[in-house]
């Protein structure tokens, strides 16, 4: 069996001092809506299917339960932090330029910048039920995640 995850919820994380400093997820996102997967749904599919649990021979996408907005993840985010977290739209150019200057490579933040135009384009904006076919429970909303894990690591 093979699976392949959407964008992982633990991308998010890369907005951590953004989100701290300022209450602001800064991405070149627009309105792309994305099925955003935890990593810890990942590594469950993965376990069930090393240790024969489930198995089909099957490529499955692995997908959060639902496709949502980087403004819905800064509602829940707000939620779960109890203080505003807002998104802000940055340009593709502004965002190549914002990476560069930060010090990324050039190769990095072009891909970085793609990725989002890929969502953009409604490459993640899709969900399955793989997770729950291979694990036997649904996958984790994204406010599990921002409770979980932001919250924790934002209040530390």
């Amino acid at each position: 069996m093979i699976f392949r995850s959407s964008f992982l919820t633990s991308n998010l994380l890369g907005s951590l001092p953004t989100i701290g400093q300022a209450g602001r997820i800064f991405l070149p996102a627009a309105n792309a809506r994305v099925a955003m997967i935890d990593p810890r749904d990942v590594a469950a599919c993965a376990v069930a299917m090393l240790s024969g649990q489930s198995g089909d021979g099957e490529t499955h996408l692995i997908t959060g339960p639902e496709a949502i907005t980087f403004t819905e993840v800064a509602h829940r985010l707000s939620t779960a932090l109890g203080r505003t977290v807002e998104y802000v739209a940055v340009p593709d150019e502004a965002a190549l330029a914002g990476m560069l200057d930060a010090g990324l490579p050039s190769w990095l933040a072009e891909g970085v910048v793609g990725t989002f135009q890929l969502l953009r384009e409604g490459v993640n904006a899709g969900t399955t039920d793989s997770v729950r076919q291979l694990t036997g429970h649904g996958p984790r909303p994204v406010a599990d995640f921002a409770h979980d894990l932001m919250a924790a690591l934002l209040t530390s």
